[in-house]
């Protein structure tokens, strides 16, 4: 239940936020923000004047005037980034953050040799993308999945979104909905989902995820991300003595100019809980690779 209100008030969130955009805002001088007009355009510059009928902003030390009726969209940019190599922001190991891919915006990712996936940017909210992995479609009975996601900044450090995710496994059917809050920036953050899923006509809850990232350096982060099962199935219990399965990934990210490269500890409290001898292993290794690109951006005939 809990990770269902949690959607549903995430979801209520981005339908109020959408409509925050509006051209009669009063902006605080100095700050810096990104105009779309209604002909597509677009401008970037810091507030310098403003009135009810017009925006003036500086740009590279000219001043540019803009009618108010003439706006589409203004965002605030209320963090430019500090590291410039690699990012990956919209991303953990393998769960989203609530950030959202800007249009045009994409990756790449392989995660353990075996999983391929990327995202694009559709809009500045809204991106879509999938998954595939090679040892079922060599089997001829393919496995993906196709993840659309939205995603808002609310405040400087606060950003809600949400997504699904239509996947097919051998002959499974399964599609689920999750809710995300993300606190931080792009390079240190802290992100929580939950949602719930309908697997072959059964309805149940999903996990709940932690995750967070810190960025060291313009070459290292470390992160961790934590998927909680709240599981209600009296043989799980009994054999295992658990409630609550818990996965984890834990390790660095590598960045590079366009890559990231990701080394992590896969651990889990079912391996110190099972029955079975497991010779003291505590985890398995992960490894993700993640290639960052961008459209080019075509210019507007006038």
């Amino acid at each position: 239940m809990k990770n269902l209100t949690l959607l549903i008030l995430v979801f209520i969130t981005i339908a109020c936020s959408t409509s925050s955009f509006a051209q009669n805002e009063v902006y605080q001088k100095g700050k810096k923000v990104e105009i779309k007009l209604n002909d597509g355009s677009e401008y970037i510059g810091r507030i310098s004047t403003q009135t009810e009928d017009y925006l003036e902003i500086v740009n590279n030390f000219t001043n540019i005037q803009i009618k108010r009726e003439d706006i589409k969209r203004i965002k605030v940019i209320t963090y430019e980034g500090k590291h410039n190599y690699g990012k990956m922001h919209t991303r953990y190991f393998y769960s989203p953050s609530a950030i959202p891919l800007k249009k045009g915006e994409g990756y790449y990712q392989n995660l353990m040799l075996l999983v391929n996936g990327g995202n694009i940017g559709i809009t500045d909210y809204f991106s879509i993308g999938g998954t595939f992995e090679f040892a079922s479609l060599i089997s001829g009975t393919p496995s993906f999945s196709i993840t659309p996601k939205i995603g808002v900044q609310i405040t400087d450090n606060i950003y809600v979104g949400a997504g699904l995710r239509v996947s097919k496994f051998f002959e499974i059917y399964s599609t689920s909905g999750y809710g995300v809050v993300t606190l931080g920036n792009e390079d240190s953050n802290l992100s929580l989902a939950g949602g719930f899923g309908i697997s072959n006509s059964l309805l149940g809850f999903g996990p709940t995820v932690a995750s967070a990232t810190h960025r060291f350096s313009d070459r290292i982060s470390i992160m961790s991300e934590n998927w909680f099962w709240d599981i209600k199935t009296p043989i799980f219990n009994d054999i295992t003595g658990l409630k609550v399965l818990h996965i984890g990934i834990h390790g660095v990210r590598l960045h590079s100019k366009r890559s990231t490269f990701d080394f992590g500890v896969m651990t889990t409290n079912l391996l110190q809980n099972m029955p079975l001898d497991f010779n003291g292993i505590i985890g398995i290794p992960f490894i993700g690779y993640t290639y960052g690109f961008s459209l080019p951006k075509r210019n507007k005939m006038k």
